[in-house]
């Protein structure tokens, strides 16, 4: 446990609580996901609540003005996480403590964390941020083994049954969990063309064009650095060739396509996407430019993906989805493992280009509905286009005696 962490875990232990302050964290300073858009709920229900982002530089302007932003992990930002009354975000709120040993330094550093993540009048409120397809946690291949996990006065709000059970079972049944939603799918549920128009002006995409997004997820591969940004996207771009991706959309579903890409919050940062540019010129747009993943998914038309949690997310539009997973046998076998058995999933398994076209050339819309219908009924998919109002309820009717003291 470094000095300058333990530091701001102690400074943050110390800081007195300050009611109606709720601070907003997602992916480690973006300002994005479900945390977004509860607290854009939050702020209709409770106007004189303080709304405190903490963000990357770079993501500040995007701060609503009703919410003040502050440079994620600096001294400021720990002066308010540390009085926050609430905490919201799309992991844990950084308040986990995992002991992957049984010695005593183990049992010692879970002991300390432990202690200094509980704060008595501080909750927590997360989403997480996908169900999960690969296994996470205790549950991965060739994992070290997590005897106990501890995560202070925090509650999970999820979408379905089947990351309900996943996501208790990894964290020991040792957060209170609320099957409700997942706010950050709400907008998938409208399908106003004027809605996709706006937001295709404000994220800089034509609107006279349709939309394939390709969203690979992220690769450990045992913490190679390189072979992490080449696994988790850059290899597969490199098999594909875009006339004959662009000629099959067209002559299976018409009209003029465009193709964005979308890396995982993960490996973005080591993306160098002048080299893209150079490589592909305007074949492949940047679908990172902008933060939030949602709004380029309720533009896009079709999506292609690996294993990514996206892929339950976008069913919901009812859109076409397909496969591109050339790893599939070393990620199931050696990388991280999958919950989800290949059967069950409502698209093909494609290991290379030529599959993927088959797979587009050969799509049947009345039997893809029929699967993802099947799949969403199987793992107990709750359809609730309002769970960011519901969930922001349920906080402030939870928290009710703290903000009337």
């Amino acid at each position: 446990m470094q000095i300058s962490y333990l530091l701001k875990k102690i400074l943050i232990k110390i800081i007195p609580i300050k009611k109606n302050r709720i601070v907003f964290i997602s992916f480690g300073g973006h300002y994005s996901d479900s945390p977004k858009y509860i607290c854009e709920e939050i702020h209709k229900l409770k106007p004189t609540a303080e709304l405190v982002w903490l963000v990357d530089e770079k993501y500040k302007e995007c701060v609503p003005t009703f919410a003040k932003a502050v440079k994620y992990n600096s001294f400021k930002s720990w002066y308010y996480y540390g009085s926050a009354n609430i905490i919201i975000d799309n992991v844990y709120g950084e308040k986990e403590a995992i002991l992957s040993g049984k010695d005593l330094l183990s049992r010692v550093k879970y002991n300390i964390l432990s202690f200094l993540n509980y704060k008595k009048n501080q909750f927590v409120y997360t989403t997480w941020h996908g169900m999960p397809i690969k296994r996470m946690g205790r549950d991965q291949v060739n994992s070290k083994e997590i005897y106990d996990f501890s995560c202070p006065n925090t509650t999970m709000f999820v979408n379905d049954k089947h990351t309900y059970e996943i996501m208790d079972h990894i964290n020991f049944e040792k957060i209170n969990m609320k099957l409700i939603g997942t706010p950050r799918n709400d907008i998938l549920y409208k399908n106003d063309i004027n809605t996709i128009n706006e937001l295709k002006l404000k994220l800089n995409l034509p609107v006279d064009k349709k939309i394939v997004m390709f969203v690979p997820t992220f690769r450990s591969d045992n913490g190679n650095f390189e072979k992490n940004v080449e696994k988790s996207g850059l290899n597969q771009l490199k098999d594909i060739d875009f006339k004959k991706l662009f000629d099959t959309l067209n002559y299976k579903f018409g009209g003029e396509w465009i193709f964005l890409c979308r890396f995982h919050y993960h490996v973005e940062k080591m993306v160098d996407w002048n080299e893209i540019k150079g490589k592909y010129g305007d074949k492949v747009l940047n679908g990172n430019k902008y933060d939030d993943i949602m709004e380029y998914m309720m533009c896009t038309d079709i999506l292609i993906s690996d294993i990514s949690s996206a892929l339950c997310d976008f069913i919901i539009t009812n859109r076409p989805v397909f496969n591109l997973f050339p790893d599939y046998e070393n990620y199931k076998n050696n990388e991280r493992g999958l919950y989800i058995a290949v059967d069950d999933l409502p698209f093909n398994i494609n290991t290379n280009f030529k599959e993927l076209i088959d797979s587009i050339q050969f799509f049947d819309m009345e039997t893809y509905l029929k699967k993802i219908n099947a799949f969403k009924d199987k793992y107990g998919y709750v359809y609730s286009s309002d769970s960011s109002k519901q969930i922001a309820e349920y906080i402030l009717k939870e928290r009710e005696i703290l903000w009337k003291n």
